[in-house]
């Protein structure tokens, strides 16, 4: 339990760091993103381990990937557009990469050094399960 606590917390507060300062272009660290990662982090460690055996490794993975996928989908989109990805507007994703397939590849690009960042807790997650 606490590995899985020390590394979701981190995970939760390192991806937002990377995002902050891809963003905004400043490391903007306050008492309220520490509280999100710990509470974010711990429940997702809680539910990880009250998981037992490989159903809890799968359910950390997921997160895990689910994590880079959002932040990395928020960090492109907000690199392309200069705004932040909406819940309300994941529904039409698919309809955007279609319409802005070069600006999206571009922005993966321009984008590539932060979303390596953000791939860092998936390599150790993998680390951790081997």
């Amino acid at each position: 339990m606490l590995i899985y606590s020390a590394f979701f917390v981190f995970e939760v507060l390192f991806s937002e760091l990377v995002f902050r300062i891809s963003a905004f272009e400043e490391l903007n660290i306050t008492i309220w993103l520490i509280a999100f990662a710990f509470v974010i982090g711990l429940f997702i460690a809680f539910i990880s381990s009250a998981l037992k055996g490989v159903a809890g490794k799968i359910f950390a993975m997921l997160v895990t990937l689910f994590n880079f996928v959002f932040y990395g989908a928020n960090l492109v989109y907000q690199h392309i557009f200069g705004t932040f990805l909406s819940v309300t507007q994941y529904s039409q994703g698919q309809d955007a990469v279609n319409s802005f397939f070069r600006e999206t590849l571009i922005g993966i690009k321009e984008s590539a050094k932060y979303l390596g960042l953000l791939l860092i807790p998936v390599v150790i997650l993998i680390i951790i399960f081997i």
